[in-house]
């Protein structure tokens, strides 16, 4: 998830890991998948996350995704749980986003 892969590396790991855990017909990895585009590092180059300085970038990352996960967690939690962060992080984004439209102007 946070290797500095480019999107064909990526596609080939991803798609390494899926057949060979025999999840390739399992509908919640092929939804996470589906929303690749929102989570893996190598489909969010280039895109603005507030907050995060691209030298600290993976240290707040992997503090916030803490905030989530357990050791004990399973896979079926891990995704729950992994989708709520990135539902969280996008919420913070969007209010960001919303608050430099109709907020003060900073000289």
């Amino acid at each position: 998830m946070l290797f500095n892969y480019e999107v064909s590396e990526f596609e080939d790991h991803w798609h390494y890991m899926v057949n060979a855990l025999g999840l390739s017909e399992n509908q919640r990895i092929f939804y996470l998948y589906s929303r690749r585009n929102i989570w893996a590092t190598a489909h969010t180059h280039g895109h603005f996350f507030e907050g995060f300085c691209t030298t600290s970038r993976c240290e707040v990352l992997h503090s916030m995704l803490g905030k989530f996960f357990h050791s004990q967690h399973k896979l079926r939690d891990f995704v729950e749980q992994f989708m709520h962060c990135i539902f969280q992080m996008r919420s913070w984004e969007a209010h960001s986003d919303l608050l430099s439209v109709v907020g003060d102007v900073v000289l």
